[in-house]
């Protein structure tokens, strides 16, 4: 009956729009009686998009919910149809699908479609670790407020784009690889971060000689008073032609820098303080989640013997006081023995979660 008379509606709209306004009245009624769906609905206004205006009373309620691709320029057609006050706009979009779906979809339409509307953004991919950073960039500047989002994000302009729109969102993050996401700082109510183990980073082992040569990165130019210009920078950059003041290089910070692999050239300079930060961010870098509230790490995937991984993982990604709200590990494959260990690491550390003196480190589903 529902596809019938919405093949009623489309007729009357091709064949006799007038009458379908005269009747419109009785037909929503028999619609609704139908049980139609806002599905139904949206299969209906993709076939005739003339029908936004009108069908839009159909979808109802507060909250729109985004499915499939074929539906993004519908529901974009619908919020614009609607956009002069005829109709009541809803609250909220909740765009729950595939991130492939969407990339084959007018995302960016319906952005502009959904200005000051609530968005909930949930990406799946078979890959949960695939990045979605084309799809969250597109947030930037679009003037929706974001409500929740789920995904993996995998560089810092995505992370921007995120604090964009967020103010107090609920946040569910993947990373494939470790990424500063201090910019969401008060902009969340909760931020659940899942990642797989992070190998410890070192020099290279002597007793396995690389097997070509690691390249050279020279940093041009650094004037007197620049040190923490130089110290700040993110990658290992072997300094070149550097100004700086007091004595020129001790043999023994020559031989450390070798001994990590680098190759550096320079003249006699102020090197010391530089290389103790340079070798400190090198041997143990950092990137702690955000202080507050107090984030949930979900750590993915730890296989037998990977213990050392998880500690540094958790290590590295501490907030600044050391304080998770939860620590999870799923798909945990350690040992009894391996879980003892870790477990034992994170309080020598001073890793705690928010509601208990000791870590918890379970195997979450």
């Amino acid at each position: 009956l529902r596809e019938v008379l919405l093949y009623v509606v489309v007729a009357l709209s091709r064949d006799n729009p007038r009458l379908l306004t005269r009747r419109w009245s009785q037909l929503k009624e028999a619609l609704r009686d139908a049980r139609v769906t806002a599905d139904d609905v949206m299969d209906c206004v993709a076939r005739c998009p003339d029908l936004a205006g009108i069908l839009v009373d159909l979808v109802g309620g507060e909250i729109w919910h985004v499915r499939h691709g074929r539906h993004v320029a519908t529901v974009a057609e619908m919020l614009s149809s609607i956009s002069c006050g005829v109709h009541v706009r809803p609250s909220r979009v909740v765009v729950d699908m595939k991130a492939a779906d969407l990339r084959g979809a007018p995302w960016g339409e319906l952005l502009e479609a959904a200005k000051g509307v609530e968005v909930e953004l949930r990406l799946s991919s078979p890959d949960d670790y695939e990045t979605h950073d084309d799809l969250v960039k597109k947030l930037r500047g679009s003037r929706v407020w974001l409500e929740e989002f789920s995904g993996c994000v995998g560089t810092s302009a995505g992370v921007a784009a995120l604090a964009s729109v967020a103010s107090c969102a609920g946040l569910t993050i993947r990373m494939a690889a470790p990424l500063d996401l201090s910019a969401l700082e008060e902009k969340y109510k909760n931020l659940v971060v899942y990642t797989r183990p992070l190998s410890p980073p070192g020099p290279p082992s002597s007793t396995e000689p690389p097997t070509s040569s690691p390249p050279w990165l020279c940093l041009e130019g650094a004037d007197e008073g620049s040190l923490g210009t130089v110290a700040h920078t993110n990658d290992p950059l072997p300094p070149y032609d550097m100004r700086l003041s007091q004595d020129g290089m001790a043999a023994a910070l020559a031989s450390s820098a070798h001994r990590a692999g680098l190759d550096i050239w320079a003249k006699p300079q102020e090197l010391g303080v530089f290389m103790r930060k340079f070798m400190q961010h090198y041997m143990n870098p950092t990137w702690p989640l955000p202080p507050s509230p107090p984030p949930v790490l979900v750590v993915d995937g730890a296989d037998e013997g990977s213990w050392g991984a998880v500690a540094h993982t958790a290590i590295s990604l501490a907030p600044p006081r050391k304080r998770f709200r939860e620590l999870w590990l799923r798909d945990c494959r350690l040992r009894e023995e391996e879980l003892s260990r870790l477990q034992q690491k994170l309080r020598d550390e001073g890793v705690r979660t928010a509601d208990e003196v000791d870590t918890r480190a379970g195997a979450g589903g």
